[in-house]
């Protein structure tokens, strides 16, 4: 199953059935398959295969994110098509009997149309979208049904209907008060929320002199909060947001007042969305920083060093990945080579093939170290380069 997986992903074909396998897996596998055919844009094929699972539910939730998927692609050069897409997916969601689910595709489409323009187009499709939520009130727990508020008001915003966003951001709040009460609402996640997604409508509408007035309100409000783990889940995007408006000094006081067994998910996890939206220069000010901590913890300081070379990949600034890895090799040997396959993965994955395979050669697991070339093997073959002579691939 596993080689068939690694065929449709180099091929986009999916290749005969492997021999023996009963219906339960065939069905799985056929899952399977369909998400890669969608990922690799094989959306026909991928549509096809999903036809052929056998539990409706499965099916329909399948066909739809390929649907969505599919959408997604023609929002710019065909949105007629993409709103077939969309309608289509909405239809079927009907038949889905997840409330959370059908939640998201309603979120998913109403982000679709305001990609496409105007935003104001989009209003009905969320409005729809918000009389789903509230007929779905009573069947879901309060945590979820106040995120869905929060994120329908964040689409509010978006399509620049204020008078909504606010309704749907108050009633949230009129939510987890009744849910929990004596709790304070300024130091809560779903606060946390909704001052996140307050800026990240600012910025996605230009309105950048809102946005220091409303980080120093998140500080605040963040700095009150007193729960480990609901202070873990909302500092990512805190420190996200901070590099983004270039607040270095404020989001090095937020990574100094984490305890340290949170420290470094944290980051790890805000380093994955800075990578996504902040500019070059602030993904290298971020990864000048965090290689500077932890120095004093080997395999924490490997991770630093492997969080800042993603970074700095990130921002196309190759000679100082390439550093910091090498730097974290040096670590790994110290650490008995532990962290050699992690090591040779981002190698492989990033296109470093000559060094992955010198790495890959010191890996004294041979498990490991067969897991280690096989992902080469996939990059070398995915990327069609293959800088090295197949010998130098040896066990």
């Amino acid at each position: 199953m596993s080689v068939q997986q690694m065929r449709v992903e180099l091929t986009g074909i999916v290749p005969p059935w492997p021999e023996d396998l009963t219906a339960t897996l065939k069905e799985k596998q056929k899952q399977l398959l369909a998400e890669i055919l969608k990922d690799l844009g094989k959306f026909d094929p991928a549509l096809e295969l999903a036809e052929e699972i056998g539990s409706e539910q499965v099916r329909v939730w399948v066909t739809i994110q390929i649907l969505l998927a599919r959408s997604r692609t023609l929002e710019k050069t065909n949105p007629v098509a993409a709103l077939k897409d969309q309608s289509e997916a909405l239809e079927l969601a009907n038949s889905i009997r997840d409330g959370v689910k059908v939640l998201g595709i309603h979120y998913e489409i109403g982000l679709g149309q305001i990609r496409m323009g105007p935003a104001e187009a989009a209003r009905l499709t969320i409005q729809a979208g918000i009389q789903t939520l509230k007929a779905s009130e009573r069947n879901l727990s309060f945590q979820i049904v106040i995120q869905e508020w929060l994120r329908f008001g964040k689409l509010c915003l978006l399509s620049d209907d204020d008078a909504n966003a606010k309704e749907c951001f108050e009633h949230a709040r009129t939510l987890y008060l009744f849910a929990f009460p004596g709790k304070d609402w300024d130091q809560s996640v779903a606060n946390q929320l909704l001052l996140r997604y307050r800026c990240e409508v600012h910025r996605e509408r230009k309105q950048m002199d809102a946005i220091p007035d409303l980080m120093a309100d998140w500080e605040e409000a963040f700095s009150g909060m007193t729960v480990a783990k609901e202070i873990t889940f909302a500092a990512p995007y805190l420190i996200s947001a901070q590099v983004q408006a270039d607040r270095f000094d404020q989001m090095m006081n937020v990574v100094q007042s984490l305890e340290d067994p949170s420290q470094v998910p944290v980051i790890q996890k805000a380093a994955e969305h800075i990578q996504k939206s902040a500019s070059s220069a602030q993904k290298k000010v971020f990864a000048d920083y965090v290689q500077g901590l932890h120095k004093e913890t080997p395999r924490q300081y490997l991770t630093m060093l492997v969080v800042a070379a993603d970074l700095s990949e990130s921002a196309d600034d190759k000679s100082s990945a390439d550093r910091l890895i090498d730097e974290a090799i040096e670590i790994s040997l110290t650490l008995k080579k532990e962290c050699h396959p992690m090591l040779a993965r981002w190698l492989s994955v990033n296109g470093r093939f000559k060094m992955a395979i010198v790495v890959i050669n010191a890996i004294d697991d041979p498990k490991q170290q067969a897991q280690a070339l096989a992902e080469l093997a996939f990059q070398m073959t995915a990327t069609h380069k293959m800088p090295v002579h197949p010998s130098s691939l040896r066990m």
